[in-house]
């Protein structure tokens, strides 16, 4: 009971990123991500990768279920994968997963410490809970990207992804993109250097 009392204090109250998502995750509210609508948006991710960074290193923050490793690139065709996501619930879940070459681990995007540079770090999801997306991406340009590194970032449209596509190509040279349209939603996913 005082685990609850505990976790409801800080979601509510404190308004704690992970404790909100632990519960959105341990109240099957993200379980939608594993079904097949999905796999097009993750297929077009994997594309991408395949074609500028074939067999190279990828850091995927928001990884959630760990589907792009597991389900979409079925744990072949990069060197390193690490995937990283706020809620330590679905971390826990899907430990199960890791490999010699591909790994799982909670963390804030904002405050992630780099333990190596990547080919490719990906914002699956996510960019958009950043509270600056600008310093997100030089820090992770300067502390996680190798120097002929490439974002791949796959945004949900709604009202301001517009406003987030164009402050990023200010300062990124968009590579190439694609839309993704189902019966749920639309989303662009684009490849920025």
């Amino acid at each position: 009971m005082f685990h609850f009392i505990q976790d409801w204090v800080q979601r509510k109250i404190f308004r704690s990123r992970k404790a909100r998502w632990n519960h959105q995750y341990a109240q099957g509210q993200w379980d939608g991500l594993k079904d097949a609508s999905e796999l097009e948006r993750q297929q077009i991710i994997k594309d991408f990768f395949m074609k500028f960074k074939p067999m190279g290193s990828m850091l995927e923050f928001g990884c959630g279920f760990g589907l792009l490793p597991e389900v979409v690139f079925q744990k072949k065709g990069y060197s390193q994968y690490v995937g990283v996501d706020v809620s330590d619930f679905v971390i826990e879940k899907i430990q199960n997963l890791s490999t010699e070459n591909c790994h799982f681990e909670a963390g804030d995007m904002e405050k992630y410490v780099f333990k190596t540079k990547f080919d490719a770090i990906i914002f699956s999801e996510c960019i958009y809970y950043a509270n600056d997306i600008l310093k997100l991406i030089a820090d992770c340009q300067q502390q996680g990207l190798k120097k002929d590194g490439i974002f791949i970032i796959s945004l949900h449209e709604f009202k301001r992804s517009a406003e987030i596509w164009r402050d990023l190509q200010q300062h990124l040279t968009l590579l190439e993109s694609k839309t993704v349209v189902n019966e749920r939603s639309r989303w662009q996913i684009a490849v920025l250097k």
